[in-house]
């Protein structure tokens, strides 16, 4: 009945849901579904979905004990009934015209297995945006698999590939190889789904729009704060290097294993940098004597601006952390607030 579903995992989402499926509704389009799925919310979401769904034939509410967003993105993959599926988290909002056009597109080329499209983060601070940063896929084009591989690291780069809702994913890859969300990981479980589709994808389409639009509230600690529930971020690591050095084994080309290496090293240094400014001094010994050992086990040349950095991770004190992350607080907030009082007086100067 439907091409395509769109799957909204919702918690605690009273403020935003509303806006998040207008967003959708708003294509007009008689071939998609909305299939929200509710996570034990404990504040209004389920009467404001209860709500739409009264007035829209193709909204449906499932309800669910809260079991986190892993079991509810499965549940939504298990129950959509598109050829496609479509990721959008309860808060963030799709560009009704542009969406449009990519699925008039896909609808042409049933050969299409992934489209990949590009993203707005909208930074907030006290109910007003006063950042929007545009992230776009590197090319415009319809990519093979191979192809995907040997551009890997400009396809990272460009966020390309971790984030679960910048994607319209065929649902039979999924059926058919058995893929979804580990609901064991916590943190960047979007990113290896995310690869684990790309592998079994053929042909993959890269958008150059703007179509997804992120809600990005004020909260510089909240990946820290995550990380610490991870003992040892080498394990983290584990989890993203084995389906992404899968991925790219069978292009047999050098280069390419090197920009895999690259990103798994990239993606260290940057949760490491997260967690180690929510953790105390032994903390941050702890973490770097875990990178010594990642290290010592993977060490390749690498560039110098990478090299400076794990130098820095290496031997840096934990008093010279703080004090950066000090620095780096109160540089960030000032920003902050600069940017949002430019935005209260043009305002009020209308």
């Amino acid at each position: 009945m439907y091409k395509y579903s769109f799957i909204i995992p919702t918690y605690n989402s009273e403020k935003y849901v509303l806006l998040c499926v207008q967003s959708i509704l708003d294509m007009h389009r008689e071939d998609i579904e909305i299939v929200i799925i509710d996570d034990g919310s404990k504040d209004n979401t389920r009467n404001i979905c209860k709500c739409i769904c009264e007035n829209n034939a193709n909204v449906r509410l499932i309800c669910k004990d809260n079991g986190g967003v892993s079991s509810t993105r499965n549940l939504g993959i298990l129950s959509a009934e598109g050829e496609y599926v479509i990721f959008v988290d309860s808060d963030d909002m799709v560009e009704s015209e542009k969406m449009n056009f990519l699925l008039d597109k896909i609808s042409i080329d049933s050969n299409i297995d992934m489209a990949i499209y590009g993203m707005s983060f909208n930074y907030y601070y006290k109910n007003n945006c006063y950042r929007k940063d545009e992230i776009l896929p590197p090319m415009d084009k319809r990519i093979s698999n191979s192809n995907l591989c040997e551009c890997i690291y400009d396809l990272f780069s460009h966020n390309c590939i971790s984030p679960c809702w910048n994607k319209v994913i065929k649902k039979e890859l999924l059926t058919c190889n058995n893929i979804g969300f580990r609901e064991d990981m916590f943190f960047y479980e979007d990113f290896e789904f995310s690869i684990n589709c790309m592998k079994v994808s053929e042909n993959i389409l890269l958008v150059q729009d703007c179509i997804y639009q992120y809600r990005q509230v004020e909260d510089e600690g909240n990946a820290g704060r995550r990380l610490l529930k991870i003992s040892d971020l080498s394990k983290l690591s584990e989890q993203i290097e084995i389906p992404l050095m899968r991925l790219v084994e069978g292009c047999g080309k050098k280069e390419v294993l090197l920009q895999a290496k690259d990103i798994i090293l990239d993606l260290y240094l940057t949760w490491a940098k997260e967690k180690i400014a929510v953790c105390d001094s032994n903390e941050i010994r702890i973490i770097q004597r875990d990178f010594r050992k990642w290290w010592d086990k993977h060490k390749y040349e690498v560039s110098k601006s990478r090299n400076e950095k794990i130098v820095k991770l290496l031997n840096g004190t934990p008093i010279s952390f703080k004090m950066h992350n000090i620095y780096i607080y109160f540089r960030h907030g000032l920003a902050i607030r600069l940017k949002n009082l430019g935005i209260v007086q043009r305002k009020n100067g209308r």
